[in-house]
């Protein structure tokens, strides 16, 4: 697993993995958390923003379709 690379225009974006196996995806050095997954569980969810994006499907409990745009770290879809 790459540890770090670069994106244009975001700055370096650093991937990580920690002892547990969990993967953190930042943007720039010493940047906030973007997105957080567990590979070995995607129905966790770390992040509050993730949870509460979530919440919506409270509200259609079957949804036929649902569109992701942009995928980021991944946790939202590895969830869906």
């Amino acid at each position: 697993m790459p540890e770090d690379g670069c994106s244009e225009g975001a700055g370096p974006v650093l991937v990580t993995e920690d002892d547990q196996g969990r993967r953190s995806l930042r943007f720039g050095d010493g940047g906030a958390r973007q997105s957080v997954v567990w590979p070995g569980d995607p129905l966790r969810l770390e992040l509050p923003y993730t949870r509460m994006a979530m919440v919506a499907l409270a509200f259609v409990p079957r949804p036929e379709n649902i569109l992701a745009v942009g995928l980021g770290g991944g946790a939202i879809p590895m969830f869906l």
